[in-house]
C-alpha cells in the first residue's frame, strides 16, 4: 500500500503542474492588452510548449521501473527515454527562444501586430537583430544536434518518493551546450529589460522591467539545480522543479499583464481614430471647429436634461480628430457609462478601493485613488507628457464628487493646480460640475478657475462665458 502511494506522488505533483499551466495559459488567452499584443500568442506557446514536457514526464512516471542500479533499459524503455528526451529538451529549447522574443518586443515595442511582423522589426535591428539572430541560430542548431546525434543515454534514477525510474544522461559536450544556451537566456533578456526600463518613467512598469529578468534567473537557476546537479547525482526531483518553473511562468504571464496595460496606455491612436474628422460639440455650441484645443471648459450641469452628450460629442470630435481622450470617472457615474459606448476612450475609474494606479482587466481603463489628490495630478502631468507631439482631450467627471469628498479648499488647491499643468498648445479639457449641488459662494469661487463656460439648458448646451 505504502509502495503504491509512493508511485503516485510524482504523477500527482506533475497532473498538479499541468492544470496551473492550462489555467496560467488560459489566464493569458484571456487577456486584453494595448501593447505588445503580438507577445500575447508568444506567451501561449510557452505555455503550450513547456504543457508538451509536462505530459511526457507524467507518461515516464508509469514506464516500466529498472530491477537495480545497473539495469540495462529494454529496447522499448530506450526508444521512449529517446524520444522523452528530445521533444522535452526540444520543448524548453524552444520556450527559451519564445522567451527571448518576447524580451526583444518588450524592448522594441513593435507597432505592428502578429509575430511576423515582429520578427520582420527584429531583423531590422542592426545590433538587437543580429545577436537576436546568432542566439536563434545557436539554440536551432543545439536542438538539431540534439534530434541527430542523441548525445544521451538512459539512466536509473531515484525521484523524490523515493521510487526507481528511467532517465536520461547527457554527455558533457552537449551539457557545456546547454549551459551556454542558459547563460545567453539570462544575459541577452536582462540587457533588452534594462534597456527597456530606461525608456519609461511609470513606476510600475520600471519595477516590472526588474522583476522579469529576476524571475527568469530563477528558472534557469532551476533548470540546472533539478534538470543538470541532482539529476547528474541520480536524484531525479525534476517533478519539483517544473513545479516551480510553472510558477515562475505564472508569475511572468502577471507581471507582464500590468505592464503591457500600464504602458500601452498612452499608446498610437491610428487604431483607435474615427475615419473622418467631425465637429459636433464645436458646432452645438456655434463656435470655430478648431477652437477646442487650447481651452479648459468648466461644464455646469443640469442632471435632468441628457448632458452626457455634450461629453460624448467632446470625446468623439478629439477622436476624430487624431487626439488622445482620457476620462477620470467613477464606474456608477452616467459619463462612464455613457463613454465607454465610444471606442477610444481610456479611462482613468476613480476608486476608493486603491491607493495607486492599477491595471483592470479592461484594456482602456486604470483604476485610480479618487481621494488622493496628488497621485490624480501626476497623473494628469504623465498623460499629457506622454507624447509631446499627439492632442490630447481631458474629461473630469466631476468636481461636486471632489468638494463633497474632500473641502472646498482643498477641490480648489487642486483644480487650480490642474490647470497649471494642462498644456494649451496641445489639450482640450472639460471639468463637469453641478453647480445646484453647492451654495452660491462654492459655485463663484469654482466658475472664477474657468475663463470658458459651458452651461446644460433643455435647448442644449451653450456657451455663457469665453
Amino acid at each position: 500500500m505504502a509502495l503504491t502511494t509512493a508511485v503516485l506522488v510524482v504523477p500527482s505533483i506533475d497532473i498538479f503542474t499541468l492544470c496551473f499551466t492550462a489555467l496560467s495559459g488560459y489566464f493569458v488567452y484571456r487577456q486584453k492588452t494595448t501593447l505588445y499584443r503580438e507577445v500575447k500568442t508568444l506567451l501561449i506557446y510557452v505555455h503550450i510548449f513547456f504543457g508538451g514536457v509536462m505530459v511526457l514526464e507524467f507518461v515516464r512516471s508509469f514506464v516500466p521501473s529498472p530491477s537495480s542500479a545497473i539495469a540495462t533499459p529494454t529496447a522499448v524503455i530506450s526508444k521512449f527515454i529517446s524520444v522523452y528526451t528530445v521533444l522535452g529538451t526540444s520543448f524548453i529549447l524552444w520556450d527559451v527562444l519564445l522567451l527571448m522574443t518576447v524580451a526583444v518586443a518588450v524592448y522594441l515595442r513593435p507597432q505592428g501586430e502578429g509575430v511576423r511582423k515582429l520578427l520582420v522589426s527584429i531583423v531590422k535591428q542592426k545590433l538587437a537583430g543580429r545577436v537576436y539572430f546568432a542566439i536563434g541560430i545557436f539554440i536551432l542548431a543545439a536542438d538539431a544536434y540534439l534530434a541527430i546525434f542523441q548525445p544521451f543515454i538512459a539512466v536509473p534514477v531515484v525521484n523524490i518518493a523515493g521510487v526507481r525510474e528511467w532517465s536520461s544522461s547527457f554527455n558533457q559536450t552537449y551539457l557545456v551546450v546547454v549551459l551556454i544556451v542558459l547563460l545567453l537566456f539570462l544575459t541577452y533578456p536582462t540587457t533588452l529589460f534594462l534597456t527597456a526600463r530606461s525608456k519609461t518613467k511609470d513606476r510600475q512598469v520600471r519595477r516590472a522591467f526588474i522583476l522579469l529578468p529576476i524571475v527568469w534567473s530563477g528558472i534557469g537557476l532551476d533548470l540546472v539545480i533539478f534538470n543538470g546537479f541532482l539529476l547528474s547525482e541520480g536524484k531525479d526531483y525534476v517533478a519539483i522543479g517544473y513545479l516551480l518553473a510553472s510558477i515562475a511562468f505564472a508569475i511572468t504571464a502577471t507581471i507582464f499583464r500590468r505592464a503591457s496595460l500600464l504602458s500601452g496606455f498612452f499608446g498610437p491612436v491610428s487604431a483607435l481614430q474615427i475615419n473622418a474628422p467631425t465637429f459636433p460639440l464645436s458646432q452645438s455650441l456655434n463656435i470655430p471647429s478648431s477652437s477646442l484645443v487650447g481651452r479648459t471648459f468648466l461644464f455646469e450641469l443640469d442632471p435632468s436634461y441628457n448632458y452626457e452628450q455634450v461629453i460624448d460629442d467632446f470625446a468623439i470630435e478629439m477622436l476624430s480628430n487624431k487626439a488622445l481622450v482620457f476620462a477620470f470617472t467613477s464606474k456608477r457615474s452616467p459619463i462612464y457609462n455613457s463613454l465607454s459606448k465610444v471606442k477610444g476612450v481610456r479611462f482613468y475609474t476613480l476608486s476608493s478601493s486603491v491607493s495607486y494606479p492599477r491595471a483592470t482587466d479592461v484594456a482602456d481603463e486604470i483604476l485610480v485613488p479618487q481621494n488622493d489628490q496628488a497621485i490624480l495630478l501626476d497623473i494628469i502631468q504623465k498623460t499629457i507628457s506622454s507624447d509631446p507631439q499627439t492632442k490630447i482631450g481631458l474629461i473630469y467627471d466631476n468636481i461636486s464628487d471632489l468638494i463633497l469628498s474632500s473641502s472646498v479648499e482643498s477641490a480648489y488647491k487642486f483644480l487650480k493646480q490642474a490647470n497649471e499643468i494642462i498644456d494649451l498648445d496641445r489639450v482640450a479639457s472639460i471639468f463637469l460640475f453641478t453647480a445646484s449641488a453647492h451654495d452660491e459662494k462654492t459655485s463663484n469661487l469654482v466658475k472664477t478657475l474657468f475663463t470658458n463656460h459651458i452651461l446644460m439648458t433643455s435647448a442644449g448646451p451653450r456657451i455663457v462665458r469665453q
